[in-house]
């Protein structure tokens, strides 16, 4: 049922509320000021969408029963929850207390559109209400939502909200409820992982919201926000400014307050709130006569440290994209031919009964190199060996004359075909030679590339002839890629892969 002005609403002691104004949606649902008829008091009224299932909608009255129990001046005090069963024709909703300022969304908006940074003073003040509402929440909750649109202003007071949507402390499973995995924007970064909810995750996400708060600007870029792919990389590789170089007035202790808030290591960020409080009241402390060469030690700390990690994290997403890299081709190969192959082989096998081809399995972790082998009822063996080609493997010395001088240079040579780009290369053969070489290619618009096979045969040129069909080895497929399609010793046709064909390699190897 639809709320509209005008309606009366109840509480758990059966008060009655009139529904005065729509203040908007989200997420989470429709929002309304409702207002207590007997003192015209103003709440707050949240509807709670349609859930998945029951068990869903019984996992967040559950978690709003906890929530109602924390009570404190900077968190959003939870009257009421009303389960959509007691009061007839009235759908779920959550009675709360009500903020006559707004978010802190819409603060930090006005501050951004005036170009004036908050005051060391009220950034303060501001932390430390956040650091005090959240230490109380997080004795109950894992909050798992935190963004400024979820930090309300009432009378200069903030005020934590939407809590009761969060994973209960205890709660060791990695279950998500209607919720999902939080806001993309503030998710920490072991959340990509769905990890066990821990206060480290709450402590990275409120950390970007110091940032905001510091410095007006959020400490990471996206070119598209609904990007989730972008989202994701940010926050597992990109390093943020040091905050007090983007807003001067910012001491060096705050700004290391919020870095280390923000680490991408768990071990690295601060462990609970008493720890950052304790931090922060240090920028208060009175000044020294070493107070300026301590803050100039300091900034040139953080920018070292900011340098490091941006080292680090450099190595950390290029292994990152090789794994992945490897991932995707192991995919493609356990796809498109061991797969196939595999259930000829079984089907051979269930129908032969006199004697198995053998097939080994899929290395369970994708490396660089994958190697399958395939042992024939006669005991000869054919080995599928695929090496995924990457950039740091194509780096080669490159010599030339300038003037008389001899140059070298390392520049980077990828292997090509026809003008694409060779993603992985390999054979298919016996210990001969014998066989045929597969590759993967890059493809417009597939990240997964398209296989093709060389059937590689003597031409009239060679005066030493190799027995047919035949595969290059490792060690000459480098260069011999480079005469595919030009007068040379070896002819070679390319085609689409075909398992069929690949598999009658099995006849005559047998």
């Amino acid at each position: 049922m639809l709320l509209m002005p005008g309606k009366v609403i109840y509480d758990g002691n059966k008060e009655e509320y009139v529904v005065e104004d729509f203040l908007g949606n989200g997420a989470f649902g429709y929002v309304f000021k409702i207002k207590l008829i007997k003192d015209n008091s103003f709440w707050a009224l949240k509807t709670i969408p349609s859930f998945a299932s029951e068990t869903a909608l019984h996992s967040f009255l559950n978690e709003s029963q906890l929530a109602m129990k924390v009570v404190h001046p900077h968190v959003t005090k939870y009257l009421y929850v009303h389960d959509g069963n007691t009061y007839e024709n009235l759908p779920p909703y959550i009675i709360m207390e009500y903020a006559n300022s707004g978010t802190l969304m819409s603060l930090l908006e006005k501050h951004k559109k005036d170009n004036k940074f908050l005051d060391n003073k009220l950034l303060h003040e501001y932390f430390l209400q956040l650091i005090k509402g959240m230490e109380n929440i997080n004795n109950c909750l894992i909050h798992r939502d935190i963004k400024p649109d979820n930090i309300l202003i009432n009378d200069e007071q903030l005020k934590i909200t939407d809590f009761g949507l969060s994973k209960v402390v205890t709660d060791k499973t990695r279950t998500l409820t209607f919720k999902g995995i939080g806001h993309l924007k503030y998710m920490a970064p072991e959340g990509w992982r769905i990890d066990t909810n821990t206060i480290q995750m709450d402590i990275y996400s409120m950390g970007l919201v110091f940032y905001e708060l510091a410095t007006l600007c959020f400490p990471y870029n996206v070119k598209n926000e609904s990007d989730v792919n972008e989202w994701k990389d940010v926050h597992l590789f990109q390093t943020p400014s040091v905050p007090n170089k983007i807003n001067s007035n910012l001491s060096p202790l705050l700004s290391n307050v919020i870095l280390k808030m923000i680490n991408k290591s768990v071990s690295d960020r601060f462990k609970s709130w008493q720890e950052i409080e304790q931090q922060l009241l240090k920028d208060n402390s009175e000044s020294s006569n070493n107070s300026t060469l301590v803050n100039a030690l300091l900034n040139n700390q953080l920018a070292k440290d900011n340098s490091e990690q941006q080292a680090i994290l450099k190595k950390r997403k290029e292994q990152q994209e090789k794994e992945d890299f490897f991932k995707l081709v192991a995919y493609q190969f356990n796809e498109a031919i061991y797969l196939p192959l595999k259930k000829i082989i079984d089907e051979f096998n269930d129908k032969y009964q006199n004697g198995n081809i053998r097939i080994s399995d899929m290395p369970k972790h994708p490396q660089k190199e994958l190697n399958i082998s395939i042992k024939m009822i006669s005991n000869k063996k054919i080995d599928i060996s695929l090496k995924c080609i990457i950039d740091e493997d194509c780096y080669k010395e490159v010599i030339f004359n300038d003037y008389g001088r001899t140059i070298r240079r390392t520049q980077l040579n990828r292997p090509t075909l026809r003008g694409r780009k060779v993603l992985a290369w390999g054979y298919i053969g016996d210990i001969s030679n014998k066989g045929y070489n597969i590759l993967l290619l890059e493809k417009k618009d597939d990240i997964y590339g398209e296989w093709s096979v060389l059937n590689n045969r003597n031409s009239g040129l060679s005066n030493r002839l190799r027995e047919e069909p035949f595969y290059f080895d490792y060690d000459e497929f480098e260069e011999e890629i480079n005469h595919i399609g030009s007068m040379h010793i070896y002819s070679t046709e390319i085609q689409p892969l075909n398992i069929a064909n690949l598999f009658s390699l099995f006849t005559f190897l047998n």
